[in-house]
């Protein structure tokens, strides 16, 4: 027990005492302590302002403590042990701080609080339990740790300019919670630990968190508004867990990984947003929350449930998504001014649910997966749906006022609905297919409507409900059942039909001025039932029906 001002103090012990206590109070300018132990309890106590303190440690003492309150201009600990406990617990303003530590510990525990200028933390260990908890504003702050310890936990509370945290572990329980303002902050961990968390609160301007890893549980926590944020994930493991919050200007998430769970969970508002997927993932979900200004979701994967869920009014939104997975959902909500959905697979189930104003909005879907289900709610100014599947029933409903609205399909399916809601100013639906049951039900005040059908599918209804300026419907088929049931005021009303099926109705309620209808068939059975008051009526009928 030392209480002195010396100048220069030298406390150099070689012991195998069961129970040894350091404990110096100090001033002196130079203040070494170098311990050679075995002992079973080694403690020791630093309270010092001296220019210079080393603390350097050999030994495999059951339990170690070095706790250290002072605010020298240079303090170094090097630690060399395998002891059982080992607890560094440093309280510092020193410029230059550095802690060396090589120890297979059972329980090795790291305590800084400190503003340092260079703060160093380099942990060589197997030990099964390692805790570094470091609060600082130091400007430079490196934590390099190379272990396989059965737990891991790093805590950073710091404002630093600069902080890099180095993980190398394969350690079963992996901890990297990080709460910082710095400038620039990196996380570069490579592992394979069953349980890897990284969970980071920081508005620092350049964030990147690089993760390797087949851990089975990994969690990637982020709340930030850096300017620049880059998440890159490589690894399969079993579940993976991506939460964004944060407004920062560029935002990149790139996951390469077959996990048996993904989820990536997106609160920001930032200028650029661009997640892009590789994975066979048995669940997939991507949740976005974004007025960002670019937004890109760029999904290739085969998992068996994909759901995209988008909350955005952001000005660019692309969703392009290339899968076979059995289950694939897109639940857009957003005002965007451009959006695009790019779809290639062959799910079994595919459901795209939009609820949009956006001035844009195009969706391509090429598939043939059994279940199709596009829900359109929105007023945007130029809607296309493009769709070509096979895909045994698909169904497109659409609710807006959007002023073009277009629907072209192409598929031989064997249940097609296309339910359209609108008041659109041009509305044209599309369609080319041999499907079994086709169905074409339009409720619609839009100037002009346009219903133009190429397929032999055996049942094929159109229901139209409108009171538009110019209504045409175009209708090419050989389908057993056709039905034409016609609500509508409008001005032109032109029903041009070509086909040979065995059942055509034709069902007309309205008051519009100019009504024509054109047949062309050779059905056994055909009815034309027209309730109008329209000053002009044509009707021209080309069959040989019975």
């Amino acid at each position: 027990d030392v209480h002195t001002d010396c100048p220069v103090l030298t406390i150099d012990v070689h012991t195998d005492c069961p129970v040894l206590i350091i404990d110096v109070h100090t001033d002196c300018p130079v203040l070494t302590i170098d311990v050679h132990t075995d002992c079973p309890v080694l403690t020791i106590d630093v309270h010092t302002d001296c220019p210079t303190l080393t603390i350097d440690v050999h030994t495999d003492c059951p339990v170690l403590t070095i706790d250290v309150h002072t605010d020298c201009p240079v303090l170094t600990i090097d630690v060399h042990t395998d002891c059982p406990v080992l607890t560094i617990d440093v309280h510092t303003d020193c410029p230059v701080l550095t802690i060396d530590v090589h120890t297979d510990c059972p329980v090795l525990t790291i305590d800084v609080h400190t503003d340092c200028p260079v703060l160093t933390i380099d942990v060589h260990t197997d030990c099964p339990t390692l805790i570094i908890d470091v609060h600082t504003d130091c400007p430079v702050l490196t934590i390099d740790v190379h272990t396989d310890c059965p737990t891991l936990t790093i805590d950073v509370h710091t404002d630093c300019p600069t902080l890099t945290i180095d993980v190398h572990t394969d350690c079963p329980v992996h901890t990297i919670d990080v709460h910082t303002d710095c400038p620039v902050l990196t996380i570069d961990v490579h592992t394979d630990c069953p349980v890897l968390t990284i969970d980071v609160h920081t508005d620092c301007p350049v964030l990147t968190i690089d993760v390797h890893t087949d851990c089975p549980v990994l969690t990637i926590d982020v709340h930030t508004d850096c300017p620049v944020l880059t998440i890159d994930v490589h690894t399969d493991c079993p579940v993976l867990t991506i939460d964004v919050h944060t407004d920062c200007p560029v935002l990149t998430i790139d996951v390469h990984t077959d996990c048996p769970v993904l989820t990536i969970d997106v609160h920001t508002d930032c200028p650029t947003l661009t997640i892009d997927v590789h994975t066979d993932c048995p669940v997939l979900t991507i949740d976005v929350h974004t007025d960002c200004p670019v937004l890109t979701i760029d999904v290739h994967t085969d998992c068996p449930v994909l759901t995209i869920d988008v909350h955005t009014d952001c000005p660019t939104l692309t969703i392009d998504v290339h899968t076979d997975c059995p289950v694939l959902t897109i639940d857009v909500h957003t005002d965007c001014p451009t959006l695009t959905i790019d779809v290639h697979t062959d799910c079994p189930v595919l459901t795209i649910d939009v609820h949009t104003d956006c001035p844009t909005l195009t969706i391509d879907v090429h598939t043939d997966c059994p279940v199709l289900t596009i829900d359109v709610h929105t007023d945007c100014p130029t809607l296309t749906i493009d769709v070509h599947t096979d895909c045994p029933v698909p169904t497109i409903d659409v609710h807006t006022d959007c002023p073009v609205l277009t629907i072209d399909v192409h598929t031989d399916c064997p249940v097609l609905t296309i339910d359209v809601h609108t008041d659109c100013p041009i509305l044209t639906i599309d369609v080319h297919t041999d499907c079994p049951v086709l169905t074409i039900d339009v409720h619609t005040d839009c100037p002009v409507l346009t219903i133009d059908v190429h397929t032999d599918c055996p049942v094929l209804t159109i229901d139209v409900h409108t009171d538009c300026p110019t209504l045409t419907i175009d209708v090419h088929t050989d389908c057993p059942v056709l039905t034409i049931d016609v609500h509508t005021d409008c001005p032109v009303l032109t029903i041009d039909v070509h086909t040979d099926c065995p059942v055509l109705t034709i069902d007309v309620h309205t008051d519009c001025p100019v009504l024509t209808i054109d047949i062309h068939t050779d059905c056994p059975v055909l009815t034309i039932d027209v309730h109008t008051d329209c000053p002009v009526l044509t009707t021209d009928v080309h069959t040989d029906c019975p």
